[in-house]
C-alpha cells in the first residue's frame, strides 16, 4: 500500500510542476525547477485512521522523515540546506486541526497535507475524455467521471460535500 500512496502523492506534485525523486532517504524528494522550491516528503497514509493531536505528540515514527541523518542526506542531495519538510497523512481531526498543525510545526514540519486534498486535486485535474496510461491518473479520471458531486450515490453525498 505504501507504494500506491507514494505514487498518488508523487503524481500530485508532478502535476504541480515538481520533479519527483522516489528517494531512499525519505518517501519523496521534490524540486520545482521553475521556482527552486525543494522539499522532503513523509507519507503516512494510514487510511483507516483519523489523526488526532495524540498521534503527533506520542508517535515519533510519524516524524522519521525529518531525523537529523535524513535531513543531512537531503541537504547533500539538494546541494543546499534550504528545503521544506512536508508531511502527508490520511485525515486530521477537524476539531483538532489547528493543534495538529502547531504540533507538527513544533517538530519541524513546514506543511501538513491530507490525502483528501491530494485526491481532490488529482480528480479535478483529470481529463474525463482522456484515457491515461498512468494508473493513478486513470483512476482519478474514473472518479471524476463516476463520482462528481452531481453523480455521487446518495449515501456518499454527506461525506463528500
Amino acid at each position: 500500500m505504501l507504494e500506491l500512496n507514494k505514487e498518488i502523492v508523487a503524481r500530485y506534485f508532478e502535476l504541480k510542476g515538481y520533479s519527483v525523486n522516489r528517494s531512499l532517504f525519505a518517501d519523496l524528494a521534490i524540486e520545482n525547477p521553475k521556482t527552486g522550491d525543494r522539499a522532503v516528503v513523509g507519507i503516512k497514509g494510514w487510511h483507516a485512521e483519523v489523526f488526532y493531536l495524540g498521534n503527533f505528540t506520542k508517535n515519533s515514527e510519524i516524524f522519521d522523515f525529518i531525523k537529523p541523518e535524513i535531513l543531512r542526506t537531503a541537504g547533500e542531495f539538494f546541494n543546499s540546506n534550504k528545503f521544506r519538510k512536508i508531511l502527508v497523512v490520511s485525515r486530521i481531526s477537524r476539531k483538532q486541526k489547528n493543534s495538529c498543525i502547531e504540533a507538527c510545526g513544533g517538530k519541524g514540519v513546514d506543511e501538513l497535507l491530507e490525502f483528501r486534498a491530494i485526491l481532490d486535486f488529482l480528480i479535478n485535474n483529470a481529463d474525463e475524455s482522456k484515457n491515461y496510461s498512468d494508473p493513478v491518473m486513470q483512476m482519478a479520471r474514473l472518479f471524476r467521471v463516476y463520482y462528481t458531486k452531481d453523480k455521487l450515490p446518495q449515501r456518499l453525498i454527506r461525506e463528500y460535500i
